[in-house]
């Protein structure tokens, strides 16, 4: 069963339900006014065991649509034992009143059961079920028919043609009796046109919801939910130009793992580290662009305009960072090898919107913004860091953060070296790198051929946005 029958289905039983409790009143309603306008004590006796064992059926048919769902099932039940007071009342009446002795069968055609006919069809209506009316409808046209057929066959019935002398109880009319059948029947099927509109409205609902839960699954819920309010102007084609932070991650070492696993393992492993991932990119009102492969792509200010991009992608990051930590405890505690991940964040201008046909769109965001910082996160295994961002980041992110500056770097597609910088912490909490795997030796980090524009590593804190090169320390220089 899919994910749009199911909320269906939910929304099915909740009208059952309300339904069945609407019934109840009904029943409560009905022994009332046989307490006031009781004809006898054995009438009232009747009637109360008629209506009690009506509320005792209602409720066990609560507990099965509770236990058991089933709300068709339990609606077309219902519907039975409609039929059955609505049969049942009138005999008591004819017994209790003692109008067997008086009027005769033709009592049962001058009781108007019509008006409670139409009552009982509106409350099955509410079950959203066309067919809940029809058939209260049906059974009181075979019933009402039948004993109609046989009535006005006595020779002790009453005939007349004036409608007003059979209104009063001193004849039955056939006209009314046929009347009653046309108006029961027509009220039936409007009320079943009425209920299907109102089914598919409620089953474009339920697809509306599920829309809406599925750009959940993309976007943190706050965001989802204005593009949800953006209605047709955010699904076109087309885009505009924003600043955007752009973030990578990815498994280091995901290729060499995944030949070592069974592939059903390889998923669980993807599952659980994207669940962790993007937990922490909702949290922090970031947008999921995609998943390629074990990476992913995440975007900050492509929803909607940002103040700071840049700052918001640099925290997520670090929070990526510690909700890797406490994915590999558990996975230590269960005798797994821990992860590893490389992360590379770049802000600057993308163009944000959907790109495709009318008929297949895709909301992304494209540029040499997206490019930069996929290589940036490439960059991670040359100079053997786990969070590196470029130095627009480090300018626009503000301070707060503690930077490691990295030698120049040439990017693929880039005429020129970047300047990359290394996030270990938090300035403020004074935090260190918790990778959970050894950094590799200077030896190894790819830096210039040009010896003048190598920097060497140094951990400083920056309080603010950094505008220049920062001085290596004297005994890092003098090394």
């Amino acid at each position: 069963m899919s994910e749009v029958d199911q909320l269906l289905l939910a929304r099915e039983k909740r009208g059952v339900r309300f339904a069945l409790v609407a019934r109840l009143g009904m029943l409560a309603i009905v022994f009332a006014l046989h307490v006031l306008l009781y004809h006898s004590v054995r009438e009232l006796v009747m009637v109360a065991a008629l209506c009690g064992g009506a509320a005792l059926g209602t409720l066990l048919l609560l507990i099965r649509l509770d236990r058991h769902g089933c709300p068709q099932m339990t609606g077309y039940l219902a519907a039975v034992l409609d039929v059955l007071v609505l049969s049942g009342l009138p005999v008591i009446w004819y017994i209790g009143t003692g109008a067997d002795q008086v009027v005769g069968p033709q009592f049962f055609l001058q009781t108007r059961m019509t008006v409670g006919v139409l009552m009982v069809m509106v409350v099955n209506a509410l079950a959203f079920r066309p067919a809940y009316p029809l058939v209260i409808a049906g059974a009181f046209t075979i019933i009402y028919g039948v004993l109609a057929g046989a009535i006005l066959n006595d020779p002790r019935t009453a005939i007349t043609t004036d409608p007003l002398a059979a209104m009063t109880g001193l004849g039955v009319a056939p006209r009314l009796v046929t009347a009653d059948i046309v108006i029961v029947l027509t009220v039936a099927l409007l009320l079943a046109v009425m209920t299907r509109v109102a089914r598919g409205m409620a089953v474009q609902a339920v697809r509306l919801q599920h829309a809406s839960d599925q750009l959940r699954r993309y976007f943190s819920p706050a965001v989802a939910a204005r593009i949800a309010e953006g209605g047709d102007d955010f699904f076109r084609p087309g885009g505009v130009v924003r600043e955007v932070a752009i973030l990578f991650a990815d498994i280091r070492g995901f290729t060499r793992l995944s030949a070592q696993m069974p592939p059903a393992d390889v998923l669980d492993l993807l599952r659980s580290y994207h669940a962790e991932m993007v937990a922490v990119v909702f949290a922090h009102g970031g947008t999921l662009d995609k998943f390629i492969g074990d990476a992913i792509m995440v975007t900050f200010g492509s929803a909607e305009p940002d103040v700071n991009p840049a700052r918001r992608a640099l925290e997520t990051a670090l929070a990526m960072r510690e909700a890797l930590d406490r994915l590999n405890a558990r996975r230590a505690a269960a005798g797994e090898v821990p992860l590893a991940q490389d992360i590379g964040v770049h802000v600057g201008p993308a163009l944000v919107g959907n790109i495709g046909t009318p008929e297949r769109l895709e909301h992304t965001v494209i540029g040499d913004t997206v490019n930069t910082a996929s290589r940036i996160e490439a960059a991670c295994k040359q100079h053997g860091r786990d969070l590196v961002v470029s130095d627009e980041v480090v300018m626009r992110a503000g301070d707060g953060f503690l930077l490691e500056r990295l030698a120049p770097t040439w990017l693929a597609g880039k005429s020129d070296p970047m300047q990359l910088y290394a996030v270990t912490g938090h300035a403020a909490r004074g935090d260190v790198t918790t990778t959970t795997r050894p950094l590799r030796p200077a030896a190894d980090i790819v830096t210039l051929p040009e010896p003048a524009a190598a920097v060497a590593p140094a951990s400083v804190p920056v309080p603010g946005p950094v505008p220049g090169p920062v001085p290596a320390p004297a005994a890092a220089t003098a090394a």
